[in-house]
């Protein structure tokens, strides 16, 4: 038992410095190997020191080993095999000699001390699964303890996003709302101005209407940005809603690029009274096999990044093939961007701000965002290669699609029929405001038009008058619990009609932006711009 015991000492010794390398994988039948040779030295040490005819002596044999066996229950059953290994060695050769004695008070030692053995490998047992369970529950813990800590952690990271989006949007929102608001002061200043004007003098008439004309041109521009700072918040909640689905087709990516440079040109020209620019197109067809409408809209955000961080040279749109995909990218000769910040600028409001650009901020930030999110919708991936000071390349990947005989898409589009006469249209908005200047506009371009403010009303103003309707326009969030949804579909039962309608919302809330997508009716997003508006009444009329 000394020799074991140095043995164990020097192996306990030597297993963390040198031995746990070369040994780990047998660590667990060497405990074991110990463990039965143990139980083996003491169970030879039973039959050794047992002395026949002396009861007294044998049953103090029999106590130690029974105490170190109740010993090893609470030592070695960690590890099951190694309990095995060791009591049943140690106990079970005094217990067959006792029986063998052959008188009455051995062999009921003998069976009793069997029977401790049977009793203590159950409990052995029992103890095994309670401390293994202890073990599983200590280690779950942890992991829910961590689980716990990182989620805490992106709450905390989701949180500091939030905090950023308020400030961020509490700014960019704030400003040309401000400007509109000076604009408004100045504009009322000068229709004043004017009403009070001396019609002989009409230099001066003619110098406040061109003031006028300034005023409103330069509120429209505001109007568009703020458009802009709204849709791209727009879009961000569609993705988070997963409100927008992948359409598959084959076209021509010069549809995309004849849009590209119409919407782009008036943007160039004003761009270049204080840079020198260009942009280059492709020019030669490409059919591709990809939803249209999402890859327009990442080229769209990542020509306009480029325009605000490029000053002079180029700015290319290029094609190229890629094996069974085409390679699209948007190549600039800008500012760049370092290495550390190549993936941060992929994140929500985060833009760069370099030391020598003139600019602070350009909108919330949510551009490249966009295109992120976009990606894997399309089964592509954005991909940046930059260097600071020599510009930059985003570039993706699309599949190819199969070359077919286009027909001219204006061939047979027309001009939209301007006339409005005899058509009616019911319009449901709860804002006084909002219904006010809706009203108006619609009567402006000659629409019968009757404005409710709730469904209930709508409904008892249709069983009074009998009135019919060409068109409903509703906002989305209505008094009553109603939404613009509950209120078309029960107009139209009443009416018995499927009357073309249109959902009018600012409402960005993910979860309401999916019920408006999944009803199939038309939707328009607050601001809502007088030209798409009349749009889709004039598409209506000709529908009709």
């Amino acid at each position: 038992m000394f020799a074991v015991m140095c043995l164990r000492f020097l192996y306990i010794v030597l297993y963390p410095r040198y031995l746990s390398k070369k040994l780990r994988q047998w660590h667990l039948h060497i405990f074991v190997f110990n463990s039965a040779i143990s139980g083996i030295l003491w169970g030879v040490a039973g039959v050794i020191f047992f002395v026949p005819g002396e009861l007294e002596y044998q049953l103090i044999i029999l106590l130690v080993i029974i105490l170190k066996g109740a010993g090893s229950v609470s030592a070695v059953t960690v590890y099951l095999y190694a309990f095995y290994a060791y009591f049943p060695a140690s106990i079970l050769p005094i217990s067959i000699m006792f029986i063998l004695q052959g008188n009455i008070n051995s062999m009921l030692v003998g069976a009793m001390s069997i029977g401790y053995l049977i009793s203590l490998i159950i409990f052995g047992r029992r103890l095994n699964k309670t401390l293994l369970e202890s073990l599983h529950l200590r280690h779950l813990n942890e992991e829910l303890l961590n689980e716990t800590q990182q989620q805490k952690e992106v709450a905390l990271e989701a949180n500091a996003a939030k905090t950023q989006f308020l400030a961020a949007a509490s700014h960019d929102l704030r400003q040309p709302i401000h400007a509109l608001n000076l604009y408004n002061g100045l504009l009322k200043d000068k229709f004043n101005a004017y009403k009070n004007i001396d019609r002989n003098n009409i230099l001066f008439e003619k110098d406040v209407l061109e003031q006028i004309k300034e005023i409103i041109s330069n509120s429209h521009k505001t109007i568009e940005n703020l458009q802009v700072l709204l849709d791209s918040l727009l879009d961000i909640s569609k993705l988070d809603a997963g409100a927008i689905e992948l359409n598959v087709q084959n076209f021509n990516f010069l549809n995309i690029v004849n849009r590209l440079k119409n919407d782009y040109f008036p943007v160039l020209k004003k761009i270049n009274q204080y840079k020198k620019l260009s942009l280059v197109w492709p020019e030669e067809p490409v059919w591709v096999l990809s939803d249209e409408n999402l890859i327009e809209q990442v080229l769209r955000n990542l020509i306009s990044n480029a325009l605000l961080y490029t000053h002079q040279g180029i700015i290319e749109l290029r094609l190229s093939n890629w094996g069974k995909n085409i390679r699209i990218e948007v190549i600039d000769t800008g500012m760049g961007i370092e290495k550390s910040k190549q993936k941060a600028i992929f994140s929500e409001f985060y833009q760069i701000n370099h030391k020598n650009s003139s600019t602070h901020r350009h909108g919330l930030g949510l551009g490249l965002s966009i295109v992120k999110r976009i990606m894997p919708i399309i089964n592509s991936e954005i991909h940046l290669e930059s260097e600071l000071g020599k510009g930059s390349r985003f570039y993706f990947e699309v599949a190819k699609g199969e070359y077919y005989e286009e027909q001219d898409q204006y061939q047979n589009s027309g001009i939209f029929d301007t006339s409005a006469s005899h058509k009616s249209v019911l319009v449901i908005e709860d804002n006084i405001d909002v219904a006010n200047a809706m009203r108006l506009l619609l009567e402006d371009w000659g629409y019968n038009t009757e404005v409710m403010d709730k469904l209930s009303s709508t409904l008892s103003m249709l069983t009074a008058t009998n009135k019919k309707f060409d068109v409903i326009i509703s906002d989305f969030q209505l008094d009553e619990d109603k939404t613009g949804i509950d209120a078309i579909k029960a107009v139209r039962q009443h009416l018995n009609q499927s009357i073309p309608a249109l959902i009018v919302t600012g409402d960005i809330n993910p979860e309401h932006l999916k019920t408006v997508e999944d009803s199939n009716i038309p939707v328009l997003h607050k601001p809502v711009s007088p030209l798409k508006l009349r749009s889709f009444l004039r598409h209506v009329s000709l529908s009709n």
